[in-house]
Order: C-alpha cells, then sequence, then structure tokens
C-alpha cells in the first residue's frame, strides 16, 4: 500500500473559554498508523500537554517555535500508533488563551523511522507568500506534510491557500 493520508481532524478554543482543547473523533486504523499532530496556542501561556485517548505517546518534532505575533506552535508525531472508532486528541495549556489543534493520520508507511529528515525542518516565515525551508529525504516513498499556522490574520476566520501540489487536510 502507498502511503498517504487516512484521517484528518482538528480542534479550536476561542481566547479566554478554557486551557483544554479536543479534536473531532476520527475512525483510525486500528494499529500501524503514524499521526502527526500540531498545536498551536497564543504566546502569553505555555504549552502543558498533549494526549489521544487510545493510549499513545506523542513524541515531539524537533523545538517549540514562537512567531513574531508572540504565538507557539509545536508538532508531534505517533509512530505505530494504536487506533479505532471514536479516536481524539487533546491539548491542553497552562493558561487560557486561543489554541489550535490538528492531527493527520497518516497509513502504509514505515512503521518505524518515518520521519526524513529527522527532525524536519522548521521554520517561521512572517511574509507572504510564506515558504519553508528546502529539505532532502534519503529514502524512497515519502509523505511530504507542512504545517501553517497563524495567529493573527485579517480575516475571520483565517483563510489559506497552497500553490505547490499540497492537498489541505484540516
Amino acid at each position: 500500500m502507498a502511503i498517504s493520508v487516512g484521517n484528518a481532524t482538528k480542534g479550536r478554543v476561542a481566547s479566554g473559554v478554557t486551557n483544554t482543547v479536543t479534536t473531532t473523533s476520527i475512525n483510525s486504523a486500528a494499529s500501524g498508523s503514524t499521526f502527526l499532530i500540531f498545536m498551536q496556542w497564543e504566546g502569553a501561556t505555555s504549552f502543558s500537554t498533549l494526549t489521544d485517548n487510545k493510549g499513545n505517546t506523542p513524541v515531539q518534532i524537533g523545538t517549540e517555535l514562537t512567531a513574531n505575533s508572540g504565538g507557539k506552535g509545536r508538532a508531534y508525531y505517533i509512530e505505530n500508533g494504536s487506533g479505532g472508532s471514536g479516536h481524539t486528541f487533546t491539548g491542553t495549556t497552562k493558561g487560557t488563551r486561543a489554541i489550535k489543534l490538528h492531527g493527520i493520520e497518516t497509513v502504509g508507511g514505515k512503521t518505524t523511522g518515518i520521519l526524513n529528515p529527522t527532525p524536519p525542518a522548521a521554520s517561521d516565515d512572517t511574509s507572504s507568500p510564506f515558504t519553508s525551508n528546502n529539505i532532502t529525504t534519503t529514502q524512497n516513498d515519502v509523505l511530504l506534510a507542512s504545517w501553517m499556522g497563524s495567529t493573527n490574520s485579517g480575516s475571520n476566520p483565517a483563510t489559506h491557500a497552497e500553490s505547490t501540489g499540497f492537498t489541505i487536510q484540516s
């Protein structure tokens, strides 16, 4: 089976409402999937926890990013994870701020050593059009995933578009 996106989910909480956000549920594969989870929050608070309801342990990818607008973000993955019906992810901060949480299930990929390169490139680009760092993969059959978060948009809700062959999942 070729590597592909199985499911995508998201959750959002408005500023000052709570310190916890849970994604909508997905029916993920029972086992063998890799999950990519991206969490973003307003910078006046700090990260606390990220969990899922299937007993998996998310592993942080790279370091926490701080945008020039003060927003913060982290990326995580779960390799060869357990899934099933009603699968959700929950992110918590230490204060009540706006939080966004996105989860993507990939299927058909390696069950160990799926990140390539390790850790993947990360950047804080502050000018449109937004671009990522250049990366070079060292293995065949990879799925490229990119995450773009915004904490300060001129439109409500914020709208984003891509122009290089990516498919917006969440």
